[in-house]
């Protein structure tokens, strides 16, 4: 469609970040003084700007009327690719122990940091202790349990929280207008903003891929998300042991863009309504066969915790972790 979505959906100051009151408040601080923490660290699901304001953070401190210093002193590694002790000791120690070529540190950003190994983790904790003098340290990380307690101990630790649809819907309105979208598209779309927000968990970024794979017509926005995979029904199958509609439902899911974790944590949050479910609500005349309802859910949330758990070292694709899942499922209820 139109170029530059990315890049016009980025920010590129503190207050272009969305959502995240209490870290853009002290932001302004740092900047205003000049004085960073030691090392930071940014948690949250996917999508609601943690390597943005990283990015930003390192900016403001190098320097950002020439991308000079930028490039120069600013070093991001992304720690899911390069998760092992070798990419630490040699590289990770390297360029921290160099001295930054403009300013009085450099910036090191290791994105995923919960990608990396326990010893990874281990060793790069000593770097950290010794050389925040020459560095500001900068990890994100989707799940803080996989985050050792030496390097958290050593970070300021900011929670990012999903972005909100009212918040979402501002935020993409503008990138819209950025992207130059016709402003009557623009107007159209923003009625259903707030449910593509919602719909993809409060993950900006997704939400930014989809519109700029849209066509430019008003309504492709509204047949884009009726057409999306439902995982809502996804939790229904699993209730009524549906399996390969389960299935079919989570692929749909992956083909319009979404990735595995956002696809598990929106079972949850559907599944989690089946609660407390009274079967007698309904005759035998429905639909859909509840029996047992409070059980089945208690099984199906054994199953999610224990593939939950192993979300982020998963070795194959996203389509085999949600076959495994259904499969784990199946296996679960049959007995």
């Amino acid at each position: 469609m139109l170029k530059g979505w990315n890049a016009v959906g980025r920010p590129t100051e503190i207050d272009q970040i969305v959502g995240q009151k209490e870290f853009t408040v002290d932001a302004k601080e740092w900047i205003e003084n000049d004085t960073y923490p030691e090392a930071l660290l940014f948690v949250g699901p996917p999508g609601n700007g943690k390597t943005s304001a990283a990015r930003v953070i390192g900016m403001k401190m190098l320097g950002n009327d020439g991308e000079l210093f930028f490039n120069a002193d600013f070093y991001e590694c992304n720690a899911s690719d390069d998760r092992g002790i070798d990419f630490v000791r040699v590289f990770l120690k390297q360029a921290a122990m160099t001295a930054p070529y403009y300013g009085d540190r450099k910036v090191i950003l290791l994105d995923e940091a919960d990608g990396l190994t326990p010893a990874a983790q281990d060793a790069l904790k000593q770097i950290v202790e010794s050389n925040t003098g020459n560095c500001l340290f900068i990890f994100t990380a989707n799940d803080i349990s996989k985050i050792r307690p030496a390097i958290k101990s050593r970070c300021v630790i900011y929670q990012f929280r999903p972005i909100t649809p009212e918040e979402g819907s501002k935020h993409l309105f503008n990138v819209c207008k950025k992207a130059g979208v016709a402003n009557s598209i623009c107007v159209k779309w923003h009625e259903d903003f707030p449910r593509l927000v919602h719909s993809m968990n409060g993950d900006l970024r997704a939400c930014v891929n989809m519109l700029e794979a849209l066509s430019p017509y008003e309504d492709s926005l509204r047949s884009k998300i009726g057409s999306m995979g439902d995982i809502s029904k996804a939790a229904m199958s699993a209730m009524t042991k549906d399996f390969l509609n389960m299935r079919c439902l989570f692929h749909e899911s992956l083909d319009q863009g979404r990735c595995k974790d956002f696809i598990m944590r929106s079972f949850y949050r559907n599944l989690s309504s089946f609660f407390n479910f009274e079967s007698d609500d309904y005759t035998p005349s429905d639909e859909y066969d509840f029996s047992g309802g409070d059980e089945k859910v208690w099984s199906i949330m054994r199953v999610y915790g224990d593939m939950m758990a192993n979300i982020h070292e998963w070795p194959d694709s996203d389509y085999a972790f949600l076959d495994y899942f259904v499969a784990k499922l199946e296996g679960e209820l049959k007995q």
